[in-house]
């Protein structure tokens, strides 16, 4: 048995007392307990004898109890010149363990790994580049929001665009360097454990320091990431730099993660570790691409259902939709907390039980190939949405509505949760050129759409 591993290992005659030294001499929290074979037969943590202290507070005696009778009698191993998965051991790290017994055939153990040498082997792409694609709700933004959709369901009907939020990781020989390009921040970070302190100091970047604190498995790495379009454009860019930095991460240490996962995995560090009020949609589309009909159901669970148009359809659609600037940045966090707060208005909820309902009408309409009521339905859309909530449009963004309508779009809305950002419009296609013109020549600054169909993508770059 060499030194590291006698480091944590215990036989199992010896004391509880004895398990607390070798703990503390170890500085790992667990020691591994053989029986007189050298076998693996348990493991002993500090947090075993928390509980072994609370359950036996009047019983137990550290100096004469035995580890054998309080250890964890199923510890987790990995066997020797076992090609395990860097995803598997990433995994087992996650669950809060530090290190890893490596067994023999015969159960007796002849290594420790922990994260600083458990990768060797296993080569770390060194030049990633990831992409994940900004967004655009057609209908029921805002059923998706679970403090409405637990009581009443929700539907929506969203797209991906061919705008990405991209990032570059590479190789770095000396700490972590993360430069943004949107804002112009460039920060040096020494190692992982300094973070923290970064997140108080450039709160700016507080969701990217986030996901490299969570996802990061090394101390020497370059990320560069930017955007195609502004922030605050309702656009959703920020849920998609977290979904494009984690796939990235992801494809960096050979990580394969489902596309739900990946929406999940953004979910919760968005919405639980930063508190940000807001729905699944984003995610959603963000992970997987394409346009999508999205039913929300804390009883059945959510569900993402592909809508395939044919190559015409999906042109005119390309041709007669258009995105187009308010020059207004939005600020989602005051207008998704007014609209939890109108869940308590009957009418209100009323309003956005019929904005579900119309979009499994929209659902069907596209499924069944007919696109032609798109625009009136846009408009409908658009009316009811600015009745949820008195912060979606102002006087400015009612004015510009109404000259792009005048301009000869049939319908259209804001996107994201409001008070900025792009409308989305829809124009017949006899009606597109005259509509551009108008726009350019009052100063309205439009992008074509084109659909994204792939969602988020990483790939390894020489």
């Amino acid at each position: 048995m060499n030194s590291l591993v006698e480091k944590y290992v215990l036989d199992e005659k010896e004391t509880i007392s004895s398990a607390l030294n070798k703990i503390s001499q170890n500085k790992s929290g667990i020691v591994f307990v053989i029986n007189k074979e050298k076998k693996l037969i348990g493991a002993f943590s500090d947090g075993d004898y928390r509980k072994s202290v609370l359950e036996n507070s009047e019983t137990i005696n550290i100096k004469k109890n035995l580890v054998s009778d309080f250890m964890n009698n199923s510890p987790r191993y990995v066997y020797e010149n076992d090609k395990t998965s860097r995803e598997a051991l990433l995994n087992f790290f996650n669950s809060g363990l530090s290190i890893i017994p490596v067994v023999d055939a015969k159960h007796r153990i002849t290594n420790i790994k922990d994260i600083k040498n458990a990768f060797k082997g296993i080569p770390i792409i060194e030049r990633v580049i990831s992409r994940a694609p900004l967004r655009c709700s057609l209908a029921g933004g805002g059923t998706d929001l679970y403090e409405f959709y637990k009581d009443h369901g929700g539907a929506i009907i969203s797209f991906s665009i061919s705008k990405y939020v991209n990032c570059l990781i590479e190789d770095n020989d000396n700490g972590i360097n993360l430069y943004l390009k949107d804002i112009d921040l460039d920060l040096s970070i020494n190692d992982k454990s300094e973070i923290k302190k970064y997140i108080k100091e450039y709160p700016k970047s507080e969701l990217v320091l986030r996901v490299i604190d969570k996802y990061l498995k090394e101390d020497n790495i370059k990320i560069t990431i930017w955007s195609d379009v502004k922030v605050g454009t309702g656009l959703a860019a920020s849920t998609s730099l977290v979904v494009s930095l984690i796939n990235g991460l992801d494809k960096r240490y050979s990580i394969q993660r489902a596309r739900r996962l990946l929406a999940q995995e953004a979910f919760e560090l968005e919405r639980l570790h930063l508190n940000q009020d807001g729905g699944w949609q984003d995610q959603y589309l963000a992970s997987y691409g394409g346009l999508n009909f999205i039913e929300f159901s804390e009883r059945k669970g959510n569900s993402v259902r592909k809508i395939h148009l044919n190559k015409a359809q999906e042109g005119v659609l390309e041709s007669c939709l258009m995105l187009v600037n308010t020059n207004m940045s939005h600020n989602s966090k005051n207008q998704q907390k007014k609209l939890i707060k109108s869940f308590s208005d009957d009418e209100k909820v009323n309003t956005l039980k019929t904005m579900a309902k119309r979009s499994k009408t929209l659902f069907r309409h596209l499924s069944e190939g007919n696109i032609d009521n798109l625009g009136s339905m846009l408009h409908k859309n658009w009316m009811l949405k600015k009745s949820t909530s008195d912060v979606i449009s102002n006087k400015e963004i009612d004015k510009i509505y109404k000259n792009l309508t005048d301009f000869g779009a049939i319908g259209g809305k804001l996107l994201g949760s409001g008070s900025g950002g792009y409308f989305i419009v829809y124009v017949n296609l006899k009606d597109v050129y005259n509509f551009k013109i108008l726009c350019n020549q009052n100063n309205y600054e439009i992008s074509d759409i084109k659909f994204d169909k792939n969602g988020a993508c990483a790939w390894e770059i020489s």
